[in-house]
């Protein structure tokens, strides 16, 4: 508690400076000032007592002194923050109070928490998925979205879907390239966004390998093309899985040993096409 006491006091006396020091500035002004401190804020904040009840003090005095410089975006991203927290603790209740409040803030994030709210509970997991697809019908082609959020939830969407096998996967691979296609190239090319479509190519072309719904990439069950026309589908997988491991490592530990794996299955396989 005490160490926690001591992170409240500092972030009080970067906002009581920032709110001294920019009073006479935009608010464009005070929110680039404000990124500048927040990157230590939330370092320190890793290092706070894991928990709900651990944490929520500090967010609560964020909200408080985002809305004396009237910052709304800020204030909305802490109530997201606390939702998730909360979703995490399993306080389902808070969490959906948390998000209406975010909401209230004008939050677009505010729809991906809810449905990964919703996904937490077993019976509203088709809910979740149709919260997602109202977000993507309505931002995807939005010139005033973000589309970092988008991607995100056109990410979410589809993995669900494919979890719940709502869908045939070449369905949801062509629903999936449908989506991309209208992200900006530095969301569409992403570590997330290649590692799933080389996972859904991959379940494609072998559907009874181990760990296929877990999107596991470590199963060596269904690793060999038998022939030519199967064949036409493994560059494209190792393709994604490499461009995944281009833009980060999250996935490193699925995409990497599968990517091995295809290669040195049918690098040499006389019945797999030249462009391996």
């Amino acid at each position: 508690p005490l160490i926690l006491r001591l992170h409240m006091l500092t972030e009080i006396e970067h906002v009581l400076h920032l709110f001294f020091s920019q009073a006479d500035k935009s608010q464009d002004a005070k929110r680039m000032v404000i990124e500048t401190v927040k990157s230590s804020w939330e370092k320190r904040f890793e290092h706070t007592q894991a928990g709900l009840m651990g944490r929520e003090p500090l967010l609560a005095l964020r909200r408080v002194l985002f809305q004396m410089l009237d910052l709304k975006a800020e204030v909305a991203d802490s109530w997201l923050y606390f939702a998730k927290a909360a979703r995490h603790a399993g306080h389902e209740s808070t969490a959906h109070s948390a998000i209406m409040q975010a909401e209230r803030y004008g939050a677009l994030k505010a729809h991906v928490e809810r449905a990964k709210l919703k996904w937490s509970n077993p019976m509203e997991r088709y809910d979740a998925v149709r919260v997602l697809r109202e977000y993507i019908d309505i931002h995807s082609q939005s010139p005033t979205s973000d589309m970092g959020i988008t991607a995100k939830a056109i990410v979410l969407h589809w993995k669900w879907t494919q979890e719940l096998g709502m869908q045939e996967i070449s369905q949801i691979i062509e629903n999936f390239q449908e989506h991309c296609t209208r992200l900006p190239a530095n969301h569409r090319e992403s570590e997330k966004i290649n590692f799933l479509l080389g996972h859904f190519f991959d379940i494609s072309l072998f559907p009874d390998r181990t760990g296929a719904s877990k999107f596991e990439g470590n199963g060596n069950n269904g690793c060999r093309v038998t022939n030519r026309k199967d064949s036409q589908l493994l560059p494209s997988i190792l393709n994604h899985y490499a461009t995944s491991l281009q833009y980060g490592h999250k996935y490193i530990f699925q995409s990497l040993p599968r990517l091995l794996t295809l290669w040195f299955e049918n690098a040499e396989n006389p019945s797999v096409s030249p462009e391996i």
